[in-house]
């Protein structure tokens, strides 16, 4: 998630109000303004460690490095730098001819809660006025706890609540078991997910770990239509596919997926779209 001021720059090049630093012929005659790249960014706090890279941007290069002071706004920060981040330097420079720069954030993972709502603001202090202090002088980071996929971890108990359970059987509610494909750990298996005899598959894709997906990876059938509607429709399997424009999210940290399906019978027609909600059992609720 950010809040980019890039747009402005971009918006500023294209009227033609600033050229290089160095050259002669400039319409825009002012300081090569630095600013952060965006006011809000989220850190994801990883168990493997990664720093985070925050962007500092100028509107035109110059042909001489400028190095600029980073510090931490304690006023407006409830993160403490050197317990639930540090920085890897105080200075960021922008080289020579180029126009950014990054600032390397760690966070420690081992001082960050899971529901922890944690928070810093950086300020650009510039030893020179090309500092753009009304918009981009400072930036706002979220820390968020990112917990890492672990495949067994999924393995067990687990209960679904389903809007299309509770519209067609009355109860919202089923316990079902999730395993893991034996080819693709990568890949859950919520058995008897409506219905005995009926499985649905997912995929994980960690890729974002901010975001990390459940991803149907075909149509599936996953129930017989007349367990649920009491009379025959066409070949009585009712599909699954995605439902256009949404995204189906797992949270490791708090052992809940939300997915999002849509429901059709072929050559019939669709049945309608329903959020299903997976929450996994802790030992003590089994």
């Amino acid at each position: 998630m950010k809040h980019s001021i890039i747009t402005t720059i971009l918006l500023l090049a294209g009227t033609g109000l600033f050229v290089g630093c160095d050259e002669t012929r400039t319409i825009y005659d002012g300081p090569a303004s630095v600013l952060f790249a965006d006011t809000l960014s989220v850190c994801p706090v990883t168990a493997d460690g990664r720093a985070f890279q925050i962007s500092v941007a100028s509107l035109a290069p110059c042909g001489y490095d400028r190095t600029y002071h980073v510090e931490s706004i304690g006023g407006e920060s409830n993160a403490v730098e050197g317990f639930h981040y540090t920085l890897n330097s105080h200075t960021v420079t922008i080289p020579a001819g180029k126009t950014a720069a990054q600032i390397d954030v760690q966070p420690v993972y081992e001082h960050v809660g899971d529901t922890d709502s944690l928070g810093f603001r950086l300020r650009l202090v510039s030893p020179r006025d090309d500092a753009w202090s009304e918009q981009g002088n400072t930036t706002k980071v979220r820390l968020q706890k990112v917990c890492p996929f672990e495949p067994h971890d999924l393995v067990g108990y687990c209960r679904v609540y389903s809007l299309f359970l509770n519209k067609f059987t009355g109860n919202i509610l089923r316990d079902i078991t999730c395993r893991l494909d034996e080819k693709d750990p990568n890949t859950l298996i919520f058995e008897d997910f409506y219905e005995d005899g009926f499985d649905l598959r997912l995929r994980v894709d960690d890729s974002d770990p901010l975001v990390p997906r459940l991803v149907l990876p075909e149509d599936q059938c996953i129930a017989d239509i007349r367990t649920f509607m009491q009379k025959p429709h066409g070949d009585n399997k009712m599909m699954a596919t995605d439902v256009p424009g949404t995204v189906s999210t797992i949270d490791f940290c708090k052992r809940m997926g939300t997915i999002y399906l849509y429901y059709y019978v072929k050559d019939i027609g669709y049945v309608g779209a329903f959020e299903n909600i997976i929450r996994w059992k802790d030992e003590g609720e089994i």
